[in-house]
């Protein structure tokens, strides 16, 4: 509603949109943990999302100054907070958060699968496909990073998928092994396709608003409708606990 009102009033949101940014990524991360040691334990979530944490965080500085395994691109000072690295490079600080929200939330909604290579791969693929278009709205609308030398429609070069994809899947290695030995069943199967839904829903609204290409935002449109169908598919075949009758006499 923020985005849209200040698209249509010009109204500048100044410190509203930082806000806004960190709140929502922070409390994805805490969706995330919060589903994550139930369905494990408080430690198996901490830890194994903290390698996640760090491993994101980490390629993030190699990538800035290697190229790899994302492709050169720089960030700008719009992602706040941000802080300077040598070499003139900026390093937003929610970076290993967003890392952890999206391919943890991508993970959850893998755990279903039960055998860790399953949860692995199709957890680097839904995270990959998330970051593959939501990248015009983050380069384009919101300017938080530029590439070098983007190589399709969707403003980054394919190497990033590929980067994504293998980040994703090796940081989510604890984390799928930890939901493949769960005995706890999901009474929430669909909070990790919710928390992706709702991120993509706001990208959503800030490229119609920011009128992108159409071909980015066909993606766009059609990845939050099947995000949002398999939300509304598993919440209505979810299993609620069996009454039990009193034994008779």
């Amino acid at each position: 509603m923020g985005t849209i009102l200040s698209h249509f009033t010009g109204l500048d949101p100044d410190p509203i949109k930082p806000a806004a940014s960190i709140a929502l990524i922070l409390s994805g991360c805490w969706a995330v943990w919060t589903d994550a040691a139930r369905l494990t334990s408080p430690k198996s979530a901490t830890q194994s999302l903290g390698f996640l944490f760090a491993l994101g965080g980490a390629s993030e500085i190699i990538g800035l100054y290697t190229g790899l395994p994302f492709g050169a691109y720089t960030y700008t000072a719009n992602w706040f907070p941000t802080i300077p690295l040598p070499g003139g490079k900026n390093y937003p600080l929610l970076l290993p958060f967003a890392w952890t929200m999206i391919v943890g939330a991508a993970a959850l909604a893998a755990g279903p699968l039960k055998r860790p290579i399953l949860i692995v791969f199709a957890t680097a693929a839904l995270a990959t496909l998330v970051d593959f278009v939501m990248e015009p709205v983050m380069v384009k609308s919101l300017n938080y990073w530029s590439w070098q030398s983007p190589t399709h429609s969707f403003d980054a070069p394919y190497q990033n998928a590929i980067g994504w994809f293998l980040v994703s899947a090796l940081g989510v290695l604890p984390f799928a092994l930890a939901l493949a030995k769960s005995e706890q069943k999901a009474s929430i199967v669909d909070a990790g396709i919710l928390i992706l839904f709702g991120h993509l829903w706001l990208m959503l609204v800030i490229g119609t608003v920011s009128k992108l290409n159409q071909i980015p935002m066909v993606g766009l449109y059609f990845i939050t409708f099947i995000l949002a169908t398999a939300s509304m598919t598993t919440g209505l075949v979810r299993q609620s606990p069996k009454k039990t009758s009193p034994e008779l006499p």
